[in-house]
């Protein structure tokens, strides 16, 4: 069963007229109003974080979340600090690339106890629970996280990592809105060189910032409780450029606003589209094709080698991912040229949540 997030040529004859425009953010402004409620004056995109995320109200529907995802060719490693409003989380996550195995732990908490988080994309952001704790800090060319857990069957986790911020380097900052009352401002940082040390028991696992990118996958919004979403992303060296890419969908139709576009050598380059996405959802480590319409900005395979499979169902909450680790080949257009990708490691994920 093949699946689609712009699915058909009715969809490509409904955009045929015109992409949507999307406004460039150019100064400071708040995601809402005194009363909670979306200022809209800050839906479009930016080429670094403008936006301040000052959640207010809205009790049970607040979702912020800071992921950071490192990948190498030996290893993957995340690490996420969230508050959901109803459960606060840090969780982590080891991909070993050649065994094709993964360790992971979750330590959640309720109401969000113990998550600190600021309002904009460079405020620390800190989790504290028992003897676990974990630490997002930022300063003008770095980011510096650190964390330590306990209890995993393997032995205890820790990690310190730097994450480098080259300067002038573009990022996709974005405010999506479904209606006044639920949004989302989301930022994702890419091709961003990480080094440093991730230890779980007996393992030790050195990145080292010449072959390894970290990824941000900053949110702060007001959510609907049913969504679903794919989401893509990947970061590396194909030939001589430093090449990231952004892809999104499902989540963001029909609102006018995307969180596509493309970081080449540090310059990012806004796609408006609404991509294309096929898959089979009964085998989703079969090759995923990802595309523009209309353009041809876009024209990606995807070949994945690992599922990390999550699947929560407790009554009111339920989650259900499905997000593959491969390798993306095909041509992006940006800078006026068209640019190849041969290989560049990343993942791409099908998520339906109730939330």
């Amino acid at each position: 069963m093949k699946a689609r997030a712009a699915r058909d040529m009715s969809l490509i004859g409904e955009y045929a007229m015109s992409v949507p425009t999307e406004k460039e953010i150019v100064s400071p402004v708040n995601l809402c109003d005194d009363s909670g409620l979306l200022n809209r004056a800050a839906v479009g995109w930016s080429r670094v974080p403008l936006q301040k995320g000052n959640l207010k109200g809205a009790f049970l529907r607040k979702k912020r979340w800071d992921y950071w995802c490192i990948t190498s060719d030996d290893f993957i490693f995340s690490l996420t600090i969230a508050n959901v409003d109803y459960v606060g989380l840090c969780s982590f996550y080891i991909i070993d690339c050649a065994k094709k195995e993964m360790y992971e732990k979750t330590v959640a908490t309720p109401f969000g106890a113990g998550v600190e988080q600021g309002e904009l994309v460079d405020s620390p952001a800190r989790f504290s629970w028992g003897r676990s704790s974990a630490s997002f800090v930022h300063d003008p060319s770095s980011i510096r996280m650190k964390a330590f857990m306990p209890g995993h069957k393997l032995g205890d986790f820790s990690c310190d990592l730097n994450i480098s911020k080259p300067a002038g380097h573009e990022t996709l900052n974005v405010v999506v809105p479904w209606d006044d009352r639920r949004f989302q401002f989301t930022s994702k940082q890419n091709t961003m060189p990480a080094s440093g040390k991730v230890t779980l028991g007996g393992m030790s696992i050195e990145f080292d910032a010449s072959k390894s990118f970290a990824c941000l996958d900053y949110g702060r919004g007001i959510w609907p409780y049913s969504i679903s979403w794919n989401w893509g992303s990947c970061s590396g060296r194909s030939g001589s450029n430093i090449i990231g890419l952004n892809l999104g969908g499902k989540w963001t139709d029909g609102t006018g606003s995307t969180e596509n576009g493309i970081c080449l050598n540090g310059r990012l380059y806004k796609i408006s589209e609404e991509l294309v996405w096929e898959y089979d959802t009964k085998n989703f480590l079969a090759p995923w094709k990802i595309r523009t319409p209309l353009s041809k900005d876009l024209d990606l395979n995807f070949v994945p080698f690992f599922n990390r499979r999550g699947h929560t169902d407790a009554v009111v909450l339920k989650m259900c991912a499905d997000q593959t680790f491969g390798r993306y080949f095909g041509t992006v257009r940006a800078d006026g040229r068209d640019v190849p990708l041969d290989g560049v490691l990343g993942w791409a994920e099908h998520v339906v949540n109730r939330w």
